[in-house]
């Protein structure tokens, strides 16, 4: 993601902040941690330093375990606000191809790839 935008080039970033993708979530099986999203967070705030003089919004979209949900929108605002010490940029540990395999193989029974 940040290759391209940085090659975009954007005026500002606009963020969907969905926490759907919550380990404790009962849907999406994606096991990000709320400490995850706080990277994700603070690597998107970078970005948006960088590429478009510190604009950047965050709409909430929502996420299905209520605790998490919680956790995770606390830490996005704690690097949004910096009230708190900021997170460690994300960084991917698994490759595109790993993220593929998986997302067919817990979403294979519901679409067709």
């Amino acid at each position: 993601m940040v290759p391209i935008a940085e090659s975009y080039r954007p005026d500002f970033v606009l963020v969907s902040a969905g926490y759907d993708a919550h380990i404790d979530d009962p849907l999406a099986g994606m096991e990000v941690t709320s400490n995850g999203f706080g990277g994700i967070s603070q690597t998107l705030v970078t970005l948006a330093e960088k590429l478009c003089g510190g604009r950047v919004v965050f709409l909430l979209e929502g996420g299905y375990d209520l605790k998490g949900l919680k956790e995770s929108a606390l830490k996005s605002l704690d690097v949004l606000t910096g009230q708190r010490s900021q997170a460690t940029p994300w960084k991917a540990d698994v490759t595109f191809e790993t993220v593929l395999q998986k997302s067919r193989k817990v979403l294979g029974s519901y679409w067709k790839f």
